[in-house]
């Protein structure tokens, strides 16, 4: 069972990683997700604030408030930069295991 929001999203096969058969292909295809690009997208909006989606208001005209945002774009850029280090030393210590990591880390 698929996400609602997956439902209409449409899927090609850009790379081929050999000859695949109609049979083979077809499985594939059934698995092939965004679920995972979405909840990495969303980790990203909800640890770095300038990023985080803006907020709707009390008022009754739903305005939303953007007060994290950043005026320049290219301090986000930096942050994202900051964020995809962390999370790829994260990911290596992780990947490392407890028995293996440094003693003073």
């Amino acid at each position: 069972m698929t996400p609602l929001s997956i439902n209409k999203k449409a899927m090609c096969w850009l790379t081929g990683l050999g000859d695949y058969d109609e049979s083979h292909k077809a499985p594939l295809f059934l698995k092939a997700s965004l679920a995972g690009v979405d909840n990495f997208f969303q980790r990203v909006r909800r640890s770095l604030n300038p990023l985080a989606r803006p907020l709707l208001t009390a008022s009754k005209d739903r305005r939303t408030w953007c007060g994290y945002s950043h005026y320049n774009p290219a301090s986000a850029l930096k942050l994202l930069d900051i964020y995809r280090v962390m999370e790829r030393w994260r990911d290596a210590r992780d990947a490392a295991g407890p028995g293996k990591r440094a003693k003073h880390a």
